[in-house]
């Protein structure tokens, strides 16, 4: 008895060891044509490397937002994202 509660209680450490901070990520559903464009795009958007599926959602909405602060900048009352 002593044993099984020493293991579930290293079972819970690891466990919550490999959890993800809630604190820096959040999720988002997408369907299966848009995940696969997101993997394709994975080895095309940075030559010689795979990037993360993450990292390539990162990149294009990051490059959204700049391009419309930049289309605020030029022409102010268009290109909002609101």
């Amino acid at each position: 008895m002593q044993v099984e509660i020493h293991f579930f209680n290293l079972f819970l450490w690891f466990r919550k060891e490999d959890m993800t901070d809630i604190t820096k990520y959040k999720s988002v559903a997408i369907d299966h044509d848009c995940y696969s464009k997101i993997k394709k795009l994975s080895e095309k958007l940075c030559p010689g490397a795979k990037l993360s599926l993450a990292a390539v959602v990162r990149v294009l909405v990051n490059n959204r937002v700049l391009f419309e602060e930049l289309a605020d900048d030029n022409h102010p009352g268009t290109g909002s994202m609101n």
